[in-house]
């Protein structure tokens, strides 16, 4: 009887020792640098647990039985310590007004964007809590005007995490970090920005403004048509204004037309470039989950399948001379 109460003492102790030391990892390591890699995070957490696993050995049957109990204890320990910091008012953002889900988890945020009724879902929100809505643990929505010149503005806010997040471990840019639009360094986006400076400098800019007024013009034409042909129209603006938008930059970037506006989009482009658009619109809010990208190929698949196109288009342009001026020339 004294042997097994000992047991027990013996078992609380280092049950309590594997909570104390994941409360620690929580503020020492995961809040500070918020680890991704699936190997560095169970090689650290192993480590970590292995103290409490050889006290609990003495107290329990078997190795494996000491392993899963301190596991599962460290992991419910840090899980617990995270919500709680995020939900305490000694966290940075605790004064923003946002659902109690947005402020626990941003796993929240990737089901909302893979239903791709993001904008709907945060317009409501800010419907019911104003114009700075929490809609993460470490993320704010802003509609106040007055503001966006700070965060967005040429001497704004730099881009966060969800900028690197958008990348999949099947782009070639998530090596290199070549992509301009997406590129947090501030230094290096300076470098890349030099190029592009003189094709939107002010002569190349009154090129374009011919290029948008003749799409301007055909989107017009071709809603006017439709609302002529039928007796009470419904008008998809969003594809219309995204067939406008691909017409144009054919003419801007490319030197050719892709005639989306007037022919449709018989090759399935359009819906092969939303499709590729799912996968890192549920990566920017979860990074954890992108290397899980190559165990789903099928999901994959629109992203290589838009990405080839747009090679394909390149190609095609480099090795022809457009009868306009566009942006690989200037």
């Amino acid at each position: 009887m004294l042997y097994h109460s000992a047991s027990m003492t013996s078992r609380a102790q280092a049950l309590l020792l594997d909570v104390a030391i994941a409360v620690a990892s929580h503020y020492l390591w995961f809040k500070p640098y918020e680890p991704t890699s699936y190997s560095t995070i169970f090689a650290a957490v192993l480590l970590l647990t292995s103290p409490v696993i050889y006290l609990l050995r003495r107290s329990l049957t078997s190795t494996l039985q000491s392993v899963v109990l301190a596991e599962s204890v460290y992991i419910s320990a840090l899980l617990a310590s995270i919500v709680g910091y995020r939900l305490s008012p000694w966290h940075p953002l605790a004064s923003c007004p946002g659902p109690l889900l947005c402020k626990v988890t941003k796993i929240w945020a990737a089901y909302i964007a893979w239903t791709g009724k993001a904008h709907v879902y945060y317009a409501q929100l800010h419907t019911k809590y104003g114009r700075i809505v929490r809609i993460g643990p470490n993320d704010i929505s802003v509609t106040e005007k007055e503001l966006f010149p700070h965060i967005l503005g040429a001497q704004g806010m730099p881009k966060g995490p969800v900028w690197a997040n958008r990348r999949t471990v099947t782009s070639r840019d998530a090596k290199d970090h070549r992509n301009l639009h997406a590129v947090r360094d501030l230094a290096l986006h300076s470098e890349l920005r030099k190029p592009w400076n003189k094709a939107f400098s002010k002569d190349p800019m009154k090129d374009y403004e011919v290029v948008m007024n003749k799409n301007a013009a055909i989107l017009v034409e071709q809603l006017q048509e439709l609302c002529e042909r039928e007796k009470e129209p419904v008008v998809d603006l969003a594809k219309w204004l995204s067939f406008y938008s691909f017409d144009f930059m054919g003419d801007m970037v490319f030197g050719q037309s892709y005639n989306f506006m007037r022919d449709g989009d018989p090759k399935g482009i359009w819906d092969v470039m939303q499709e590729s658009l799912v996968w890192p619109s549920i990566g920017q809010h979860v990074p954890w989950i992108a290397p899980l990208s190559t165990l789903f190929p099928s999901l994959m698949k629109p992203s290589k399948t838009f990405r080839n196109f747009a090679a394909k288009q390149a190609k095609a342009r480099a090795q022809s001379e457009p009868a306009q001026r566009d942006t690989s020339i200037i």
